[in-house]
Protein backbone atom coordinates (compact mmCIF):
# COMPACT_ATOMS: atom_id res chain seq x y z
CA UNK A 1 0.00 0.00 0.00
CA UNK A 2 1.26 3.42 -0.93
CA UNK A 3 0.35 6.12 1.74
CA UNK A 4 2.73 8.70 0.27
CA UNK A 5 -0.16 9.55 -2.37
CA UNK A 6 -2.75 12.03 -1.82
CA UNK A 7 -5.86 9.09 -1.65
CA UNK A 8 -5.33 7.86 1.25
CA UNK A 9 -6.98 9.32 3.74
CA UNK A 10 -6.33 7.97 7.80
CA UNK A 11 -9.29 8.79 9.45
CA UNK A 12 -9.40 9.99 13.14
CA UNK A 13 -11.70 8.45 15.42
CA UNK A 14 -14.95 7.34 12.89
CA UNK A 15 -14.46 10.63 10.77
CA UNK A 16 -12.30 11.69 8.43
CA UNK A 17 -8.92 13.24 9.50
CA UNK A 18 -8.59 16.23 6.56
CA UNK A 19 -11.46 18.37 8.29
CA UNK A 20 -10.02 21.56 9.45
CA UNK A 21 -8.77 21.75 12.77
CA UNK A 22 -7.49 25.40 13.08
CA UNK A 23 -9.57 27.49 15.73
CA UNK A 24 -11.49 24.57 17.30
CA UNK A 25 -11.96 25.25 20.92
CA UNK A 26 -12.16 28.61 20.55
CA UNK A 27 -15.30 30.58 21.65
CA UNK A 28 -16.43 29.26 24.40
CA UNK A 29 -19.75 30.15 25.57
CA UNK A 30 -20.07 29.63 29.66
CA UNK A 31 -23.21 28.03 30.70
CA UNK A 32 -26.24 29.81 32.15
CA UNK A 33 -27.62 27.20 33.59
CA UNK A 34 -26.38 24.63 35.51
CA UNK A 35 -27.89 20.46 36.06
CA UNK A 36 -27.40 18.60 39.26
CA UNK A 37 -29.25 15.17 40.01
CA UNK A 38 -30.11 12.45 37.88
CA UNK A 39 -32.94 14.37 36.40
CA UNK A 40 -34.10 17.74 35.51
CA UNK A 41 -37.25 18.75 33.96
CA UNK A 42 -37.44 22.19 32.40
CA UNK A 43 -39.66 24.10 29.29
CA UNK A 44 -37.79 25.49 26.37
CA UNK A 45 -39.40 26.98 23.81
CA UNK A 46 -42.53 25.92 24.87
CA UNK A 47 -41.27 21.99 24.47
CA UNK A 48 -41.49 19.88 27.73
CA UNK A 49 -37.56 18.69 28.00
CA UNK A 50 -36.22 16.51 30.91
CA UNK A 51 -32.71 16.51 31.16
CA UNK A 52 -31.22 12.98 32.74
CA UNK A 53 -28.20 11.97 34.14
CA UNK A 54 -26.45 9.09 31.87
CA UNK A 55 -23.27 7.86 32.41
CA UNK A 56 -21.58 5.95 29.99
CA UNK A 57 -18.93 6.55 27.64
CA UNK A 58 -18.26 9.67 30.24
CA UNK A 59 -19.35 10.02 33.15
CA UNK A 60 -20.45 13.78 33.10
CA UNK A 61 -23.31 12.73 29.95
CA UNK A 62 -26.48 13.66 29.87
CA UNK A 63 -29.49 12.50 27.76
CA UNK A 64 -32.34 14.75 26.64
CA UNK A 65 -35.50 13.38 26.39
CA UNK A 66 -38.67 15.21 25.22
CA UNK A 67 -41.98 13.25 26.65
CA UNK A 68 -44.56 14.54 24.84
CA UNK A 69 -42.86 13.66 21.42
CA UNK A 70 -40.38 10.70 22.33
CA UNK A 71 -37.77 11.99 21.13
CA UNK A 72 -34.41 10.56 23.00
CA UNK A 73 -31.19 12.36 22.18
CA UNK A 74 -28.68 9.96 23.91
CA UNK A 75 -25.45 11.60 23.83
CA UNK A 76 -22.40 8.77 23.25
CA UNK A 77 -24.15 5.64 24.84
CA UNK A 78 -25.33 4.06 21.85
CA UNK A 79 -24.20 4.21 18.34
CA UNK A 80 -23.79 1.40 15.29
CA UNK A 81 -21.11 -0.46 16.56
CA UNK A 82 -19.27 -2.22 19.42
CA UNK A 83 -19.48 0.19 22.22
CA UNK A 84 -15.77 2.05 22.96
CA UNK A 85 -15.41 0.86 26.40
CA UNK A 86 -11.63 1.45 26.24
CA UNK A 87 -9.86 3.98 23.63
CA UNK A 88 -6.90 3.24 22.44
CA UNK A 89 -6.16 7.27 22.42
CA UNK A 90 -6.17 7.01 26.50
CA UNK A 91 -8.65 7.98 29.15
CA UNK A 92 -10.26 7.07 32.78
CA UNK A 93 -11.37 4.09 33.06
CA UNK A 94 -14.96 3.82 31.74
CA UNK A 95 -17.70 1.84 34.46
CA UNK A 96 -18.86 -0.87 31.47
CA UNK A 97 -21.66 -1.77 34.33
CA UNK A 98 -22.07 1.62 35.03
CA UNK A 99 -22.77 2.50 31.25
CA UNK A 100 -25.02 -0.62 31.19
CA UNK A 101 -27.21 0.52 33.84
CA UNK A 102 -28.10 3.96 32.22
CA UNK A 103 -28.58 1.91 28.59
CA UNK A 104 -31.64 0.05 30.82
CA UNK A 105 -32.87 3.35 32.28
CA UNK A 106 -32.72 4.66 28.26
CA UNK A 107 -34.59 1.51 27.32
CA UNK A 108 -37.20 2.34 30.06
CA UNK A 109 -38.10 5.68 27.80
CA UNK A 110 -40.07 3.66 24.96
CA UNK A 111 -38.69 6.52 23.01
CA UNK A 112 -40.08 6.44 19.11
CA UNK A 113 -37.16 8.48 17.73
CA UNK A 114 -33.82 7.96 19.18
CA UNK A 115 -31.23 10.38 17.98
CA UNK A 116 -27.21 9.58 18.88
CA UNK A 117 -24.25 11.86 19.30
CA UNK A 118 -22.53 9.40 16.09
CA UNK A 119 -24.32 7.61 13.27
CA UNK A 120 -27.88 7.85 12.28
CA UNK A 121 -31.21 8.79 13.63
CA UNK A 122 -33.46 5.19 14.42
CA UNK A 123 -37.28 5.64 14.82
CA UNK A 124 -39.67 3.37 15.64
CA UNK A 125 -40.22 2.00 19.56
CA UNK A 126 -39.63 -2.07 18.71
CA UNK A 127 -36.36 -1.08 16.94
CA UNK A 128 -34.87 1.22 19.11
CA UNK A 129 -35.52 -1.24 22.18
CA UNK A 130 -33.48 -3.91 20.32
CA UNK A 131 -30.85 -1.73 19.28
CA UNK A 132 -30.44 -0.78 22.89
CA UNK A 133 -30.92 -3.90 24.36
CA UNK A 134 -28.31 -5.10 22.05
CA UNK A 135 -25.75 -2.75 23.00
CA UNK A 136 -26.38 -3.08 26.69
CA UNK A 137 -26.31 -6.73 26.45
CA UNK A 138 -22.64 -6.78 24.21
CA UNK A 139 -21.75 -5.07 27.07
CA UNK A 140 -23.11 -7.33 29.91
CA UNK A 141 -21.75 -10.07 27.92
CA UNK A 142 -18.37 -9.21 27.93
CA UNK A 143 -18.24 -8.23 31.82
CA UNK A 144 -19.64 -11.33 32.08
CA UNK A 145 -16.63 -13.17 30.39
CA UNK A 146 -13.93 -10.87 31.56
CA UNK A 147 -14.95 -12.09 35.21
CA UNK A 148 -15.11 -15.40 34.60
CA UNK A 149 -11.21 -15.40 32.67
CA UNK A 150 -9.82 -13.21 35.55
CA UNK A 151 -11.17 -15.60 38.04
CA UNK A 152 -9.85 -18.74 35.84
CA UNK A 153 -6.71 -17.32 36.50
CA UNK A 154 -6.37 -15.30 33.11
CA UNK A 155 -4.09 -11.79 32.64
CA UNK A 156 -4.85 -8.90 30.56
CA UNK A 157 -3.15 -10.39 27.60
CA UNK A 158 -4.63 -13.75 27.43
CA UNK A 159 -8.21 -12.10 28.51
CA UNK A 160 -7.58 -10.08 25.17
CA UNK A 161 -6.44 -12.90 23.04
CA UNK A 162 -9.36 -14.92 23.48
CA UNK A 163 -12.58 -12.36 24.63
CA UNK A 164 -15.16 -12.85 22.16
CA UNK A 165 -18.85 -11.85 21.70
CA UNK A 166 -21.45 -14.08 22.04
CA UNK A 167 -22.38 -15.69 18.37
CA UNK A 168 -25.81 -14.30 18.79
CA UNK A 169 -24.67 -10.40 19.34
CA UNK A 170 -21.39 -11.05 17.58
CA UNK A 171 -22.95 -11.65 14.29
CA UNK A 172 -26.09 -8.51 14.39
CA UNK A 173 -23.91 -5.55 12.29
CA UNK A 174 -24.67 -2.57 14.69
CA UNK A 175 -22.42 -5.00 17.26
CA UNK A 176 -19.51 -5.08 14.24
CA UNK A 177 -16.26 -3.54 15.71
CA UNK A 178 -15.75 -0.59 14.06
CA UNK A 179 -15.25 2.07 16.80
CA UNK A 180 -14.74 -0.17 20.06
CA UNK A 181 -13.06 -3.60 20.36
CA UNK A 182 -14.06 -6.47 22.77
CA UNK A 183 -10.15 -7.02 23.12
CA UNK A 184 -9.16 -4.00 24.14
CA UNK A 185 -12.37 -3.81 26.51
CA UNK A 186 -10.40 -7.02 27.78
CA UNK A 187 -7.38 -5.12 28.30
CA UNK A 188 -9.25 -1.63 29.48
CA UNK A 189 -11.44 -3.87 32.29
CA UNK A 190 -8.94 -6.07 33.40
CA UNK A 191 -6.58 -2.68 34.13
CA UNK A 192 -9.93 -1.03 35.92
CA UNK A 193 -10.78 -3.77 38.28
CA UNK A 194 -7.41 -5.59 38.84
CA UNK A 195 -4.81 -3.39 38.36
CA UNK A 196 -1.94 -3.47 36.09
CA UNK A 197 0.05 -6.70 37.55
CA UNK A 198 -1.32 -10.05 35.74
CA UNK A 199 0.08 -11.93 38.39
CA UNK A 200 2.56 -13.62 36.95
CA UNK A 201 5.89 -13.07 39.15
CA UNK A 202 8.15 -12.76 36.04
CA UNK A 203 6.75 -9.46 35.11
CA UNK A 204 7.08 -7.91 38.79
CA UNK A 205 10.40 -6.32 37.27
CA UNK A 206 10.94 -7.02 34.33
CA UNK A 207 14.17 -5.52 32.22
CA UNK A 208 14.00 -2.28 30.47
CA UNK A 209 12.78 -2.85 26.86
CA UNK A 210 16.24 -2.51 25.25
CA UNK A 211 17.94 -4.51 27.35
CA UNK A 212 15.18 -6.96 26.68
CA UNK A 213 15.57 -6.26 23.18
CA UNK A 214 19.37 -6.92 23.53
CA UNK A 215 18.46 -10.30 25.12
CA UNK A 216 15.89 -11.52 22.26
CA UNK A 217 18.93 -10.66 19.55
CA UNK A 218 21.26 -12.26 21.15
CA UNK A 219 18.76 -15.34 21.95
CA UNK A 220 17.70 -15.73 17.91
CA UNK A 221 21.16 -15.21 17.01
CA UNK A 222 22.37 -11.63 16.56
CA UNK A 223 20.25 -8.16 14.84
CA UNK A 224 20.84 -9.86 11.41
CA UNK A 225 19.02 -12.81 11.94
CA UNK A 226 16.18 -10.57 13.63
CA UNK A 227 16.12 -8.76 10.13
CA UNK A 228 16.09 -11.69 8.16
CA UNK A 229 13.32 -13.43 10.13
CA UNK A 230 11.82 -9.68 9.88
CA UNK A 231 11.45 -10.16 6.38
CA UNK A 232 10.59 -13.50 6.10
CA UNK A 233 7.64 -13.15 8.30
CA UNK A 234 6.30 -10.44 6.19
CA UNK A 235 6.82 -12.14 2.97
CA UNK A 236 5.00 -15.03 4.09
CA UNK A 237 2.19 -12.78 5.38
CA UNK A 238 2.90 -12.89 8.70
CA UNK A 239 2.39 -9.01 9.72
CA UNK A 240 2.06 -8.96 13.55
CA UNK A 241 5.13 -11.06 14.24
CA UNK A 242 7.04 -9.21 11.38
CA UNK A 243 5.86 -6.32 13.36
CA UNK A 244 7.35 -7.54 16.35
CA UNK A 245 10.44 -8.33 15.02
CA UNK A 246 11.09 -4.79 14.10
CA UNK A 247 10.73 -3.42 17.62
CA UNK A 248 13.45 -5.36 18.60
CA UNK A 249 15.92 -4.11 16.08
CA UNK A 250 14.49 -0.61 16.59
CA UNK A 251 15.38 -0.86 20.18
CA UNK A 252 18.98 -1.40 19.36
CA UNK A 253 21.61 0.36 17.70
CA UNK A 254 21.76 -1.60 14.63
CA UNK A 255 22.59 -0.80 11.03
CA UNK A 256 20.00 -2.11 10.15
CA UNK A 257 17.38 0.38 11.73
CA UNK A 258 16.14 2.05 8.68
CA UNK A 259 15.42 -1.04 6.85
CA UNK A 260 13.58 -2.29 10.17
CA UNK A 261 11.26 0.76 10.27
CA UNK A 262 10.66 -0.04 6.45
CA UNK A 263 9.66 -3.24 7.10
CA UNK A 264 7.68 -2.46 10.14
CA UNK A 265 6.05 0.08 7.69
CA UNK A 266 4.94 -2.61 5.45
CA UNK A 267 3.82 -4.66 8.04
CA UNK A 268 1.76 -2.01 9.88
CA UNK A 269 0.04 -1.26 6.08
CA UNK A 270 -0.79 -4.83 5.99
CA UNK A 271 -2.20 -5.17 9.05
CA UNK A 272 -4.37 -2.09 8.43
CA UNK A 273 -5.83 -3.43 4.99
CA UNK A 274 -7.26 -6.76 6.95
CA UNK A 275 -8.36 -4.20 9.94
CA UNK A 276 -12.43 -3.14 10.08
CA UNK A 277 -11.75 -0.90 13.16
CA UNK A 278 -11.66 2.37 12.46
CA UNK A 279 -9.30 3.54 15.42
CA UNK A 280 -6.78 0.56 14.93
CA UNK A 281 -6.59 1.33 11.18
CA UNK A 282 -6.21 4.97 11.70
CA UNK A 283 -3.15 4.20 14.26
CA UNK A 284 -1.66 1.63 11.65
CA UNK A 285 -1.73 3.92 9.07
CA UNK A 286 -0.59 6.61 10.78
CA UNK A 287 2.35 5.23 12.44
CA UNK A 288 3.60 3.48 8.81
CA UNK A 289 3.59 7.11 7.52
CA UNK A 290 5.41 8.56 10.29
CA UNK A 291 7.85 5.13 10.10
CA UNK A 292 8.40 6.39 6.26
CA UNK A 293 9.50 9.48 7.03
CA UNK A 294 5.59 11.46 6.86
CA UNK A 295 5.45 12.10 10.20
CA UNK A 296 7.08 13.63 12.78
CA UNK A 297 10.02 11.03 13.43
CA UNK A 298 12.55 10.85 10.66
CA UNK A 299 13.36 7.53 9.27
CA UNK A 300 16.38 6.07 11.38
Amino acid sequence: MDLSGGDERINRGIGPGDRPTEGLGAGFVPPTRLVSGAREDAVFAGVKVSLLAAPGETDDQMAVWLPERRVLFCADNFYKSFPNLSPIRGGRFRDFNQWADTLDSLIALDAEILIPGHTRPLFGAENIRAALSDCRDAIRALVRRCAEGINAGMGPEELAATMRLPPELAEKPRLREFYGCAAWAARGYFSGEVGWFDGNPTNLFPPHPGERAALLAEAMGGAERVFNLAEKALAEGRPQWAAELCDILLRLDSPRARAARRIKADALAALAEAQINACARNYYLSEAKKLRGGGQEPPG
